[in-house]
């Protein structure tokens, strides 16, 4: 890098934009997340209900009490990616805000 940048400042400019660059990079990728791990529960939760009948019409056939354990574990998992989902969205939000505060700062200055 010593024949690319002029001078010390535009050393110190270009990390400062490097680091803006892998803020404003985590902030779509918490929106990434949020979106994948929404729909993943979206798409997940509604198979809890085919296995639970599935589970009752065995209960009948079988004449012996079944478990719920997998359809349990399958709403408790789309619970917990709900919950994840909103704490992307909380966390990207609030990102957002902290990269935004600066340049709002700037220009109410005159």
């Amino acid at each position: 890098m010593a024949g690319t940048l002029s001078s010390a400042e535009a050393i110190h400019e270009y990390y400062a934009e490097q680091e803006l660059k892998i803020k404003r990079l985590e902030i779509v990728n918490m929106k990434s997340g949020a979106r994948i791990s929404f729909w993943s529960a979206f798409l997940i939760l509604p198979l809890s209900i085919p296995m639970y009948y599935w589970m009752k019409s065995l209960e009948g056939v079988l004449g012996q009490e079944t478990s719920y354990g997998g359809v349990k574990a399958i709403f408790v998992m789309s619970v917990v990616l709900i919950l994840l989902s909103v704490f992307f969205k909380r966390d990207r939000n609030l990102r957002e805000q902290q990269l935004n505060e600066p340049l709002k700062t700037g220009r109410d200055c005159p």
